[in-house]
């Protein structure tokens, strides 16, 4: 029987969890907001919790849950079990607490929102709204039913609830929106902006257009969701709506299209399907406040995986779209998707799969137990073991010769099927990644780094003739694969890129190509794609560089993908222009060619200073600290960049000004330890480098300075200049005394 995988063919979100042991806080996470720049603070069950892409930090408020935080200026107000009130920094930088809820006693609830408008603060809770300005209370707004939500959205905040939708009117009154009677006895748990007008979220009962005159219920590709799961949250920004539900998760769709839908539960990536929170952060990035962590979805990622968590069907080596339908080689099969969008594993496709090759309207799949055939109408088997690949003869067109681990077979068309010809004999070296020359039935084999030119006679039947070249110079490493440009043949070695000159009959640095890419280094693989672009990996990283119509004119673009990529073989599958599949260790990932777009690395910032000594912080985010006593020489300053996407992949280079002789060497450390510093005044700069190592252009700077020893102090050199003036002076009268007594 043919097992049959019930995993969807579409491609999925890098998906990021932080569970409690990560932030080291609550497990609850209630509402997130974010400052100006870029850090997120996240309203959690043991208070204030700051994340600035790199280091977590809690800050307690009054020892109680937060619920709500609402980030305006240097203030960030938070809200929740019968508290309210705002952090702002110190002179040190650091965040301290000051409660607003102190000043009404009598008060308490649970401040589940905060709006900023004009100037005031408005805390609400499920039946008051407390409003303050310049820390005073000014006015409390009692309502007469329940509050489920609120939003500020056109300088007007609306409230939810069940009769309908209020609003605060020009005086700060309570005011019914009449048209949204028709939503009484909904629980309304998000209201959002939308076309100008309202998108108010129900619980249960679906999505509603509030307009001037009218009330529309949205039909969506949403609908069985919110019917099936109970949603307790929702953000939205341009034609992304996040749905976050009590049962299932998420759900993510463009209401205006009704289309893109997306679910992210517990089978693709979440560690629990209790959304409590859901935000959009400035790049548009999906932020998940859990009822047991935090989750990021990354939704501008151009590299999309196949499958979030482990692959069902294996590792992948080779990918292809024939015959409008995906096929996968991997160490367990082929597979191919069903019209149910179902993985199957193909029959008779079982085994390690080396590669795929479309000619003459079939799919040749070559592996371990030999080459699958796959046509528009029958699947068959050629019984050739262990096959790397198969290439047509430019020869003859009905023959195709397959490279094996232990030599060349040759494959015949008889019958309008593909069926095993021949063994070529006299030749037993393995074939992975050779290439035939322009010569006819010349073929180039590196094997334990060794290359040979191999000639086989006119009938395909024997080797005729093997040439050795000569490579000392050029350290060939095993598995080395053959490509050309331009009808250039070239190989990677570790010192470079060769190629064959015909005229010399030898290999020779191919240098127009090392320019063009990262210089006479060594490269883990180069393809060269029909649309001819170049994808190399270097220092473990995918690279891509583009073919235009006037050549290779754009800059490298890096991708990454260095902890996923299968050293050695490496696969690019290219679908159409903007489309290309790559072989990864846990499957497969497509990247959108589209979204590629070369970006300056992010600004790096100055996280703290410390005392080594007594681990102490004397300065907080960058401000400049008290000058260091000397005893205090030893620091460590810590620095990071916020960048969500791929911050353990973040390289950085400093220096300190007064102590280094120049930059560092790139590393992914976000710290750094200076020991026994002598008196002066020091400079710690810091800058980011984007993927391909170019520093970014501004640096985040820290000046300190460090205080002399006692004994070397301004006040300690007036002593010694007086000692020795009193000394002088001391002599001096000496002096005359002894003249006197002569």
């Amino acid at each position: 029987m043919i097992p049959v995988f019930a995993f969807s063919a579409t491609w999925e979100r890098r998906v990021t969890s932080y569970d409690k042991t990560i932030y080291q806080a609550g497990q609850q996470n209630w509402m997130i907001d974010q400052g100006a720049n870029g850090w997120l603070y996240i309203a959690n069950t043991n208070g204030l919790l700051e994340y600035d892409g790199v280091y977590w930090n809690l800050y307690p408020a009054n020892n109680r849950i937060v619920r709500s935080v609402k980030v305006t200026g240097d203030k960030i107000y938070t809200g929740g079990s019968s508290e309210f009130g705002y952090f702002a920094p110190r002179p040190d930088g650091i965040l301290t607490y000051k409660s607003l809820s102190d000043n009404i006693p009598e008060w308490a609830g649970e401040v589940w929102n905060i709006e900023v408008k004009n100037g005031r603060i408005y805390f609400i809770d499920e039946y008051y709204i407390q409003i303050f300005k310049d820390d005073q209370a000014e006015k409390s707004i009692s309502s007469f039913t329940k509050i489920d939500c609120s939003a500020l959205i056109k300088d007007t905040i609306y409230i939810g609830t069940p009769e309908g939708v209020y609003y605060l009117n020009a005086s700060d009154e309570l005011t019914y929106l009449d048209v949204t009677g028709s939503l009484a006895g909904n629980k309304i748990i998000q209201i959002l902006p939308y076309k100008d007008q309202l998108l108010v979220i129900t619980s249960l009962n679906g999505i509603y257009i509030v307009g001037d005159k009218e009330v529309k219920k949205l039909k969506s590709v949403a609908d069985d969701f919110i019917h099936t799961n109970q949603l307790f949250c929702a953000s939205i920004v341009h034609n992304k709506l996040a749905l976050g539900s009590v049962q299932n998760g998420i759900f993510l769709f463009d209401p205006e299209h009704n289309n893109a839908a997306e679910t992210f539960n517990l089978k693709n990536g979440l560690k629990n399907n209790t959304a409590l929170c859901t935000f959009f952060d400035k790049d548009e990035n999906l932020w998940l406040g859990l009822d047991k962590g935090l989750a990021y979805i990354d939704l501008n990622n151009p590299v999309r995986p196949l499958f979030s968590n482990e692959s069902p069907i294996g590792t992948g080596y080779c990918s292809a779209l024939y015959n409008n339908e995906f096929y996968f080689g991997t160490n367990q099969g082929v597979y191919k998707v069903d019209t149910g969008e179902n993985y199957i594993q193909v029959k008779n496709g079982e085994g390690q799969i080396w590669s795929m090759l479309e000619y003459d309207n079939c799919l040749f799949c070559c592996g371990d137990n030999g080459i699958l055939v796959i046509t528009p109408t029958q699947t068959y088997k050629i019984p050739v073991r262990g096959v790397w690949e198969v290439q047509p003869l430019s020869s003859d067109k009905e023959k195709l010769v397959a490279g094996t681990y232990s030599g060349f077979t040759i494959l015949k068309k008889e019958k309008g099927e593909w069926v095993f010809s021949h063994v070529v004999s006299d030749f037993y070296h393995s074939t992975k990644g050779f290439m035939e020359d322009e010569v006819p039935n010349h073929f180039w084999v590196t094997d334990r780094g060794e290359i040979h030119k191999v000639e086989f006679n006119k009938e395909l039947t024997e080797v005729k003739n093997i040439k050795k070249y000569d490579t000392d110079n050029l350290r060939i490493k095993p598995n080395t694969c053959y490509q050309k440009i331009e009808n250039n043949l070239f190989i990677p070695a570790e010192n470079g890129i060769y190629t064959y000159s015909r005229i010399t009959d030898n290999f020779s640095h191919y240098t127009q190509l090392e320019t063009l890419l990262k210089g006479p280094q060594y490269y883990d693989y180069i393809h060269i794609d029909k649309h001819k672009n170049i994808w190399f990996v270097y220092d473990k990283k995918l690279h891509l560089l583009e073919h235009t119509r006037n050549g290779y004119t754009k800059p490298l673009y890096t991708w990454g993908m260095q902890n996923l990529l299968i050293e050695d073989y490496i696969n690019i599958s290219v679908i159409d222009t903007g489309t290309v599949i790559v072989s990864i260790n846990n499957g497969f990932a497509r990247l959108d060619l589209k979204k590629q777009a070369p970006a300056a690395p992010p600004a790096a910032f100055i996280r703290k200073l410390d005392i080594s000594r007594t681990d102490s912080t004397i300065s907080y985010n960058g401000l400049t600290p008290s000058p260091l006593s000397f005893k205090n020489n030893s620091i460590h300053i810590y620095f990071g960049c916020t960048h969500f996407t791929n911050q353990g992949g973040m390289m950085y280079i400093y220096q300190l000004k007064g102590a280094d002789t120049g930059w560092s060497m790139p590393t992914n450390r976000t710290w750094k330890e200076y020991t026994n510093l002598q008196e002066g005044t020091y400079t710690f700069e810091v800058k980011t480098l984007s993927p391909d190592g170019i520093p970014s252009d501004k640096s985040a700077s820290l000046t300190f300075e460090v205080l002399p020893p006692w004994h070397r102090s301004a006040w300690a050199y007036l002593c010694y200049t007086t000692l020795l003036f009193i000394a002088l002076f001391i002599i001096y009268k000496k002096h005359l005394v002894n003249r006197k007594n002569y």
